[in-house]
């Protein structure tokens, strides 16, 4: 969603992107925190909603904390697989 994107959709287009895709990624991941950096976030007219605009150097003060606080999380199992009803084809 950077320079080339907004190059080739203009930038209408490429500000109903960003809008999209950081809504479905808002969706999917359900963050308690949104930043959106890059110099290109200046050209948003609006921040898509539940967004702040943040600062490059930034990102990798981010990126490490959530290195170190990965040791501490406990992930989710993943879900037992289920009895299927349909009888196992016989090869």
């Amino acid at each position: 969603m950077g320079r080339r994107g907004l190059e080739g959709w203009g930038k209408k287009k490429w500000r109903r992107h960003v809008a999209d895709v950081v809504a479905r990624l808002i969706a999917a991941l359900e963050p308690d925190d949104v930043v959106l950096g890059g110099g290109n976030v200046k050209k948003l007219k609006e921040l898509p909603r539940g967004c702040r605009a943040g600062d490059n150097t930034n990102a990798f003060v981010g990126g490490f904390r959530l290195w170190e606080q990965g040791s501490e999380r406990t992930l989710p199992l993943p879900p037992k697989p289920v009895a299927s009803d349909h009888p196992k084809r016989k090869e």
